[in-house]
């Protein structure tokens, strides 16, 4: 059964011995005897069942009003633990609460049902059943819920405007509003300069939050009576590194708000609600600040271990990096062939990884199976077209990077399969949290070679045990398919891609070898060329940017001054795949990878120059005008050259921070936590 918790969290558990507590994956068992000592007490206490607005998980058995019970009942007919919890604490608190629960366990409705609960139970009998006209006309935000990518607020807006919907009979198409990149900014400024039909609940993404936040006075004063701010999925927003950026945001709203009249039926202060699957450091400093020093903290993990009991775990281990991918796809078939409705989600740690997963299954899948494809790289009209054909589709599989991971729901998903690491730890519990939903069973299967063993090790230590472990045997048949279809493929950005990725994982791993992850990465272009007598070109300025030592780098790549990723001096091949087609002035632009590899634009006029990270700081399309910042991407709140309140740290005018920045030439860290950053972590969707 699972464990409840509710105690306040004393800030004294901050510092040297929380951390230690972190990477043993934060067990409740041996740090909740110090919870102990602060626990819950007068007013704090847990109240009777019979004052509880849901004393069982049965939604027949609650007290929420008839309207919003009926509108939920027709999602299901009882809470999960989390909704439950969170309709009887968050209602009852002063300043909010913070919840960890594990993925999979109905968090969405663990925050929207407070918060609508709240709001229809203001209305008049007539308002809801269409005795009368609309109420009157909204002018104030009521909520704003912060999510860390845009997929996920968009799941989440629809999932609350079905409940919303449910729950009212007036017209609601203003009542919720999505606010995050790549939708229209005057769009979502529209019903603020009207002063009409204001949208009671904003789900949006911090980064376009916070630029209209800033820049306009008629959105921020929207918010001068809010009552609640959710922050879903805290852990991984922080892991965004936008920590500070957030606690400054939390702030301004809190500052921004004005007392409510007497009359009012608005709360006399502003509440939030923080939900984490994991929690950290980060997190609890957020928390500290969000909700307050001695937050109520509700703990919802069966022991405090945040793996789901539901999932069955697997491990395989392969000979190479191209074996990975080979046993991805080869599992893949044979499953296919014996489960009617296989659905199954492949996870890559990089965006040009996903791509040539996806593209391999085409050629070498027998019977046919659905494929769709999910990363940052994509349009959000792209990316939103593919999340709803494999969230209605029986079958199929959804080769995805990290922007799938976290809050996700895709119905009926039997199987979740890793080609190789995360440079994150806690990331493999999210990812294979996207199967066995809902209490349902599921599969996860990790594919992993011998340098990957020392990831495989840490996420053992957090709780997750492998029912089997073996080694990958290749079907030759199958092999020579895969191949056949590789051949087709780009072998140098494939291989350049993935030592990116590898250099950026947490060197506290234990048994980390960087050298292991280079060796294994010029084996893998090999594989993909199928020429043993060459190893692939990278510069050896560009192997210093990643941190590489040279020296050892020069063991499996050939260095030189210019270009990366292909065969030097090689006639037809370098003219193709590396020269002036591929990296020169049409895809990479003549200043990127070409004459002077990183010079005076950084990265080129076509490509990763001015239509893409622009001119100044994140240029005009990408991160400008349609990407939550201004025309011209240097006033905006997350670009400002000045270290503004949103800005960097730094006050550089890279503008993000100064670990993960495209500065004007390039240099220092321009490119060594960035590159595999831009493929894992997707920040755009911070925006």
């Amino acid at each position: 059964m699972t464990s409840f918790h509710l105690v306040r969290f004393n800030a004294a558990l901050l510092g040297k011995g929380f951390s230690e507590f972190r990477y043993l994956g934060l067990r409740v068992n041996p740090i909740s005897r110090r919870w102990n000592s602060t626990a819950i007490e007068g007013d704090q206490k847990a109240p009777i069942a019979s004052d509880l607005i849901a004393p069982t998980l049965k939604v027949d058995d609650s007290k929420l009003h008839p309207n919003v019970k009926s509108s939920f009942k027709k999602i299901g007919d009882t809470f999960t633990e989390v909704q439950k919890e969170c309709l009887n604490k968050f209602s009852d608190s002063n300043d909010g609460i913070v919840v960890r629960a594990k993925t999979g366990t109905g968090k969405t409705f663990g925050f929207g049902l407070p918060i609508i609960e709240n709001m229809v139970s203001q209305f008049s009998e007539k308002d809801l059943n269409g005795r009368s006209k609309r109420p009157p006309n909204n002018t104030l935000v009521n909520s704003v819920i912060f999510s860390p990518t845009r997929d996920l607020a968009t799941q989440t807006f629809n999932a609350l405007r079905k409940l919303w919907n449910g729950a009212v009979s007036f017209n609601t198409s203003t009542d919720l509003l999505l606010v995050m990149g790549q939708t229209a900014r005057r769009e979502n400024l529209r019903p603020f300069k009207a002063r009409r039909n204001v949208p009671r609940i904003v789900i949006a993404t911090p980064g376009r939050f916070a630029d209209l936040f800033e820049s306009e006075e008629s959105f921020r004063s929207g918010f001068k009576h809010l009552n609640n701010i959710v922050i879903d999925e805290a852990d991984e927003l922080l892991n965004s590194n936008f920590r500070e950026a957030t606690i400054d945001l939390i702030k301004a709203l809190k500052e921004n708000r004005q007392v409510p009249p007497e009359d009012s039926k608005d709360q006399r202060n502003v509440k939030t609600m923080m939900f984490s699957a994991t929690i950290n450091d980060d997190v609890i400093h957020l928390a500290k600040h969000a909700v307050g020093p001695d937050f109520p903290f509700i703990d919802i993990v069966d022991n405090g271990c945040e793996v789901n009991e539901n999932i069955t775990q697997e491990l395989i281990h392969s000979g190479s990096i191209f074996q990975s991918y080979a046993a991805a796809l080869q599992f893949i078939n044979d499953n296919d062939k014996v489960i009617p409705n296989f659905k199954a989600i492949v996870f890559d740690s990089t965006v040009v990884g996903v791509d040539f997963a996806h593209s391999l299954t085409g050629h070498v899948l027998e019977r046919g199976l659905p494929k769709y494809v999910l990363h940052g790289k994509l349009t959000q009209g792209k990316r939103n077209s593919q999340e709803r054909l494999f969230r209605n589709a029986k079958r199929g599989v959804l080769f995805a990077s990290n922007v799938a991971a976290r809050g996700m729901d895709f119905p009926n998903v039997t199987h979740v399969i890793q080609i190789g690491i995360s440079n994150e730890i806690e990331s493999y519990t999210h990812r294979i949290g996207r199967t066995a939903r809902a209490g349902k069973k599921g599969k996860a299967l990790l594919i992993a070679t011998d340098p990957e063993m020392c990831y495989v090790d840490a996420i053992e230590k957090l709780g997750n045990n492998f029912t089997l472990n073996s080694k990958y045997e290749p079907d030759p048949e199958f092999l020579t398919k895969v191949n056949e279809a590789a051949e087709e493929l780009d072998a140098g950005q494939l291989t350049f891609s993935k030592l990116a990725f590898y250099s950026s994982i947490p060197k506290s791993l234990k048994n980390y070898n960087i050298e292991n992850f280079a060796k294994d990465c010029s084996k893998f272009f090999t594989d993909l060329s199928g020429d043993e007598g060459r190893q692939p070109h990278m510069s050896a300025d560009r192997a210093r940017r990643m941190g590489l030592d040279t020296r050892m780098i020069s063991r499996y790549f050939d260095l030189g001054r210019s270009g990366f990723g292909g065969f030097r001096n090689s006639g037809r091949n370098e003219r193709n795949n590396y020269g002036r087609n591929n990296y020169g002035k049409s895809n990479y632009g003549r200043n990127n990878y070409g004459r002077d590899s990183d010079g005076r634009n950084n990265y080129g006029r076509n490509n990763y120059g001015r239509n893409n990270y622009g001119r100044n700081n994140y240029g005009r399309n990408n991160y400008g005008r349609d990407n939550s910042y201004d025309k011209d991407g240097e006033r905006s709140e997350y670009g400002k050259r000045d270290g503004s309140r949103y800005g960097s740290r730094s006050g550089r005018s890279d503008g993000y921070n100064r670990d993960q920045r495209y500065n004007r030439d390039g240099q220092e860290n321009g490119y060594r936590n960035r590159s595999s950053r831009d493929n894992e972590k997707e920040q755009e969707d911070f925006f």
